[in-house]
């Protein structure tokens, strides 16, 4: 559970750097299902290959999003409803330009990301601009074009080692720069679960952009394996889950 201090943090700024969650044992599980998920997969595109844990092969990554160290704390700062939409691990190579997730301000998510090697300004740590997931210094970055190449954009760099979590807003605008050939990371997505009419038509909208994203880009199999919806272990916080995401039709198009 995040303090105080650190719960503001996090809604000041967009982010927080939780560190040594994972142990050198947990370490060696995530280290082992990655690269026994990883065999076989391709590229999505040039710079990322990405593919589900949520999968019967990857049984400690698959139920992360339960374990209190992640659920309680998404549950801490979007409410006790929240809903875990992903478990994943990436491959990613070079840079990744500026650019916010949810420029909706009906959307809100955020991203839990474990990075399977030590991660710093050399290689393609995250960057951060703290305080950009929010009106309106959110609107005003949109009239800037961040990418271009004689803009220097103020910025915070993430640092993190194995163990560590980077936690952000998918609000927040974000990017990465000189990154390896090989960089690895896992991620568990949640959503705010819609409280008004407009954020519940923002999920809505989001359920056909990431319908078209699937159907361009999938090469890994299926988001949501049939063993993790069965839920044989009687979860209620993951059926919870479960109804919402076919609820909104996030099964139907990534479970086939």
């Amino acid at each position: 559970m995040l303090t105080e201090q650190q719960v503001t943090f996090f809604n000041t700024f967009g982010f927080i750097i939780l560190r040594k969650v994972f142990s050198e044992n947990e370490l060696a599980i995530i280290n082992d299902e990655f690269n026994r998920g990883a065999l076989g997969k391709r590229q999505i595109y040039p710079t990322l290959t990405n593919w589900s844990n949520l999968s019967p092969e990857t049984s400690f990554l698959s139920v992360l999003p339960e374990d209190p160290r992640i659920c309680e704390t998404a549950e801490q700062l979007f409410g006790e409803d929240v809903v875990a939409m992903s478990s994943n691990s990436s491959r990613r190579v070079g840079d990744t330009h500026w650019h916010t997730d949810r420029p909706d301000p009906h959307s809100y998510g955020m991203k839990f990301s474990v990075y399977l090697q030590p991660i710093d300004t050399g290689n393609g740590a995250l960057r951060v601009i703290p305080g950009s997931h929010k009106k309106p210094y959110i609107d005003k970055l949109k009239k800037i074009d961040l990418n271009t190449p004689d803009i220097s954009v103020p910025s915070y760099t993430c640092v993190s080692y194995p163990g560590d979590i980077v936690l952000f807003n998918l609000a927040l605008w974000h990017s990465s720069w000189g990154g390896s050939s090989d960089r690895r990371v896992c991620t568990m997505d949640f959503y705010k679960n819609p409280k008004t009419p407009e954020e519940e038509e923002t999920i809505y909208e989001q359920v056909k952009i990431d319908k078209e994203a699937y159907a361009k880009f999938r090469t890994s199999g299926t988001n949501f394996h049939p063993h993790w919806l069965a839920n044989s272990q009687n979860s209620p916080r993951r059926q919870r889950w479960i109804d919402w995401l076919r609820k909104y039709g996030y099964v139907e198009f990534n479970a086939t």
